[in-house]
């Protein structure tokens, strides 16, 4: 008692993505998950809502080594930033990693960037992960093992040098058979089942249907699961949940 009155449980996104917690973003290829993740970064870095969800505002830091550059570029140019104090708006602390330095970035090496970054900024709310396989230092993402040992490691980095940081990483998922169509299953993740026990929370993005909708659930250790919920992407491409009168109609992407 003495010790969760002393640990409250706090959250990046409430109800979805913890403090110090490991969580993975499933979807296939092309689904638009990197639309998603820059929409989470944004979020959390102005202390909006994302999926309807209060974020606690702070930097972020995104390792996306897949994604050109000027689509996030544009992305920040047409979200500029929050309306603050006497209309001054405020910068996006989003912080962009685009290319790996030279040498092996796999590993410990990634782990102190994470380090560096933390102790620079003055502590980071998230650290997003763009794709997995170009942090893990393993050949083989089907080696239950080697998987388990890089979300024990990104635990322990988050135990000491990135305490109250949140960790996401993105991972593809194979597109769907007959029986799995129109449903999130997140044993569609393509590796090993380690990808599925190891996180707090895994996110499952999958497209269904012949105008290719968009669907968000979550399946998570502590708070209650998103269910199936279908998104849009507005005007200027955040991605929102669709209003309840919405879910079964076409929306516009």
């Amino acid at each position: 008692g003495q010790f969760c009155a002393a640990n409250p449980q706090k959250w990046i996104v409430e109800g979805l993505l913890e403090t110090n917690s490991v969580n993975m973003l499933a979807a296939e290829p092309k689904a638009g998950k990197s639309t998603l993740l820059r929409t989470l970064a944004y979020k959390v870095a102005t202390g909006g809502h994302f999926m309807g969800r209060a974020c606690q505002p702070g930097p972020v830091v995104y390792y996306n080594f897949e994604e050109r550059p000027y689509k996030t570029h544009k992305f920040f140019a047409e979200n500029p930033g929050t309306p603050g104090d006497n209309g001054v708006v405020r910068a996006l602390p989003v912080h962009y990693v685009f290319k790996m330095p030279p040498g092996d970035f796999y590993g410990p090496l990634a782990l102190e960037h994470m380090a560096w970054c933390h102790k620079a900024l003055g502590g980071v709310a998230l650290f997003i992960i763009d794709m997995a396989t170009n942090f893990m230092p393993i050949k083989d993402t089907n080696d239950y093992a080697g998987v388990s040992d890089y979300f024990e490691a990104l635990r322990r980095f988050l135990n000491h040098a990135g305490k109250d940081s949140c960790v996401i990483l993105s991972l593809h998922m194979h597109k769907p058979g007959k029986e799995e169509r129109g449903t999130s299953d997140p044993n569609r993740t393509l590796g090993s089942v380690a990808f599925n026990g190891r996180p707090d929370t895994q996110l499952i993005y999958d497209v269904h249907g012949p105008d290719r909708d968009r669907y968000l659930a979550s399946f998570q250790r502590d708070g209650e699961d998103l269910p199936r919920t279908k998104v849009y992407r507005t005007p200027t491409w955040v991605i929102e949940p669709c209003a309840p009168e919405h879910q079964n109609v076409e929306v516009p992407m």
